[in-house]
């Protein structure tokens, strides 16, 4: 993905939606669907998964919990009553947190929902806070508990600051610990800045330290919302305004942001949630939501992967949620088995006022998204010339039986959208088109309509013009 519409690196277009760049170099195809799995069970929206073999459990802002088997079958099984902030699988229990209280069921236990009425105990005292984010390292299960990190170890033994040997220091006054991954044998830890002013922090703990390893301030951003799990490197979303950061070993070093329009997170904001982010076949998957405005093109769940070490780290929304909107929305938690090449994606939809759906889909291994496309940045060489449009061709890979590629151009940041009339040349692969058009810039784009599991493959978008004058 460019920058914008107006200025991007070599190789890049403006939007890529719903599209699959990462599978074959030099080829963009459409990606493959979601659907709604999780039927009219989930009635709220699912933050956080815990996998224990082999169901998964889903925890929602409302305090419900549910079940899913491995075959793809839901139920409710716990309403914990209050929302739930954190959870994980650990020493043969499930943990899950509320604003102020550690919960634990043991995994045996945690199938019906008569089971979890009646098993589930309140064992331990939190500080309230947003998220209590939870990790697994070594010996200890790590609990954000607002200021500190609480664990337990593998003797159930609860201690609310550091370990039963090490008291760790609260992180830096005013910020209260939003995310947390492994890095290593250490951890990773995302604040949230309370006092207004302030900007976030990203620490590091080794475990047997009573002191912070390192922190770094993210200056201009006021909370850590994820960490992106990507082989050998940490990426981290940041803020309200789409920025991803890279994280050298000491310090966070800007990477992308996410194409929009933003301004103050009350009017156009993005937000990624802190389980909203998984590796699915060695894809980094981060769910883009709206947090205020829609200021993104298109919500959705983003990929960020190269091919191997020669390619860029290269970013775009490869999966759309089955209700195929792409503004109003919320991507709650993403759960990746590579086993199985099961990808399950949790969302809100938000698009009919005061009455959102929910719901978690999976991926369709047998169906492209219907409403693929890419839009180029717009195109036109030396802006003061007047210029006539006068040929388009799309070249393509493969175009299987029963699909096609539309294509439009929009002249002059107009948003209006010009049908291109195109002829099949199959035996050179490529559709192609004069129509003339007169403009001084213009933009394509590319839609794919595919057949079941067949999607059109496009290699090349190419344009010729002719400049008038300089007038």
């Amino acid at each position: 993905m460019a920058d914008s519409e107006y200025s991007g690196g070599s190789g890049t277009f403006f939007m890529g939606y719903g599209v699959d760049i990462h599978s074959v170099p030099g080829v963009i195809k459409s990606s493959q669907a979601l659907k709604k799995e999780s039927g009219s069970v989930v009635a709220s929206f699912c933050n956080f998964v815990v996998y224990n073999n082999p169901n998964t459990f889903w925890f929602s802002n409302t305090g419900i919990v549910y079940k899913r088997t491995s075959g793809g079958t839901w139920t409710k099984v716990h309403d914990a009553a209050t929302p739930i902030l954190g959870a994980y699988v650990f020493n043969g229990y499930v943990y899950y947190a509320t604003a102020t209280a550690l919960g634990r069921i043991a995994v045996a236990n945690a199938n019906s929902e008569a089971t979890w009425s009646s098993q589930v105990s309140n064992f331990a005292v939190l500080d309230s806070a947003a998220y209590h984010p939870m990790v697994v390292s070594g010996l200890y299960l790590l609990i954000g508990n607002d200021t500190k990190i609480a664990t337990v170890d593998d003797t159930s033994t609860f201690t609310a600051s550091g370990t039963p040997d090490v008291t760790l220091e609260p992180v830096p006054l005013g910020h209260s610990i939003n995310t947390m991954v492994n890095f290593g044998a250490d951890i990773l830890v995302g604040t949230k800045a309370i006092f207004p002013g302030a900007s976030c922090y990203l620490l590091r703990w080794d475990l047997v330290s009573a002191a912070w390893v390192s922190a770094d301030a993210v200056e201009g951003e006021v909370l850590v919302n994820c960490f992106l799990p990507v082989d050998n490197y940490v990426f981290v979303q940041a803020g309200y305004h789409g920025r991803i950061y890279y994280y050298n070993g000491e310090i966070l070093e800007r990477f992308k942001t996410i194409p929009g329009e933003y301004s103050t997170y009350t009017s156009k904001a993005m937000i990624s949630y802190p389980q909203s982010t998984c590796n699915f076949l060695g894809r980094a998957l981060l769910g883009v939501s709206n947090y205020s405005g829609n200021p993104i093109t298109a919500e959705g769940v983003y990929s960020l992967a190269q091919y191997d070490k020669g390619y860029p780290m290269a970013l775009v929304c490869e999966y759309v949620i089955s209700t195929y909107h792409n503004n109003a929305i919320k991507i709650g938690a993403l759960f990746a088995d590579n086993t199985t090449s099961t990808l399950l994606v949790a969302w809100e939809d938000d698009t009919i006022a005061l009455s959102p759906v929910f719901g978690v889909d999976v991926i369709d291994w047998t169906s492209k998204i219907i409403s693929s496309y890419f839009k180029t940045r717009f195109i036109g060489g030396n802006r003061e010339c007047k210029k006539t449009f006068e040929e388009y061709s799309v070249s393509y890979r493969s175009l299987p039986a029963l699909t096609s590629l539309n294509v439009e151009v929009i002249p002059n940041y107009s948003g209006s959208q010009i049908p291109i009339t195109l002829t099949d040349e199959s035996a050179y692969a490529k559709y192609f088109s004069k129509q003339h058009i007169e403009a001084g810039e213009i933009q394509i784009r590319v839609d794919f309509n595919c057949d079941g599991d067949y999607s059109p493959e496009v290699t090349e978008v190419y344009t010729k013009w002719n400049n008038q004058d300089n007038l």
